[in-house]
């Protein structure tokens, strides 16, 4: 039977600091950097996910900004001591808030004993079957895993459940979390797009002003505006066309070129383009890049 001890030899002693002897060369940073960038990514959004869980076990409100500068900090000193880079881990902190440890001191106090088991009592740790240890993992995933989200996987988004399900089935066929990690971030990205993407226009004819006023609702931007033109009526007939901007944002020259294809389309028909609510941020990219000069803040 397979034993920690046939996995490697514990280093029975205590860190001694040592800068890496490595060149400093791009060479050098070239080798690591793909590592290191998967390690922060990875590590990142596992300890963030696991502050916002341990935070609603605990009803209490961790700050994030810290959080993220204490792991950093910390795996720049333990890299100086011959150390892995690390992260928070969820498993064991939610056996850890399960079994009464909700303070700051239980995670030291696991660090101390750890360090006690292998530098004191390491000829008995190398002797643990490996069997025991993945018997452990096992009852400690069946622990800390959220059945719930089985029986309600039909009730949240389908988009949800989508990322969800490549996640997990991409870290179970390459076994590499960061490869599970990137899949679902980009997923997520397509399908948060494909949700503001969707601009809904509105019609209110004013015949007493012989004036036709549409309202736009949505985020203008390079995915939404391709057929942001085909909504709009240019053989009405009405003197003044008022586009109203007020539950709508400008993000980018797309945006601004596609209001311009609709205010010129318009003018071919000899019909008055007016535009009215746009926002301060919307107004501040119009002096960037130009357009709409008929725009009014009203």
């Amino acid at each position: 039977m397979r034993t920690v001890g046939d996995l490697g030899t514990l280093t029975q002693s205590l860190p001694v600091f040592m800068l890496p002897s490595i060149p400093l060369t791009f060479e050098t940073l070239a080798i690591i950097f793909p590592y290191a960038l998967a390690l922060t990514v990875v590590g990142q959004l596992e300890s963030l996910l696991t502050a916002s869980i341990i935070d609603d076990m605990t009803d209490t409100e961790s700050d994030k900004n810290k959080e993220c500068r204490g792991q950093g900090i910390a795996n720049i000193v333990t890299g100086c001591f011959g150390g892995m880079a690390g992260c928070a881990m969820i498993g064991q902190s939610v056996i850890n808030v399960k079994s009464g440890g909700n303070g700051r001191l239980s995670s030291l106090v696991a660090g101390v004993a750890l360090m006690i088991l292998i530098i004191a009592l390491g000829g008995i740790v190398v002797q643990i079957p490996m069997a025991a240890l993945a018997g452990v993992m096992i009852m400690v995933a069946i622990g800390t895993f959220d059945w719930s989200s089985l029986a309600n996987i039909h009730k949240v988004p389908k988009t949800d459940s989508t990322v969800m399900v490549v996640t997990v089935a991409t870290v179970v066929v390459t076994h590499d979390l960061a490869k599970g990690v990137l899949a679902g971030v980009i997923l997520s990205a397509i399908f948060f797009v494909s949700k503001i993407s969707k601009i809904h226009v509105e019609e209110k004819l004013v015949k007493v002003q012989q004036k036709k006023v549409y309202s736009l609702k949505g985020q203008l931007f390079f995915a939404s505006v391709s057929d942001l033109p085909k909504k709009f009526r240019y053989d009405d007939k009405v003197k003044e066309v008022e586009i109203d901007l007020s539950a709508a944002h400008l993000w980018d020259d797309s945006a601004i070129n596609a209001l311009d294809k609709i205010e010129n389309k318009f003018e071919q028909q000899d019909i008055k383009v007016t535009y009215a609510g746009l926002n301060p941020e919307s107004k501040q990219l119009l002096n960037k890049i130009g357009g709409l000069t008929k725009a009014s803040g009203h």
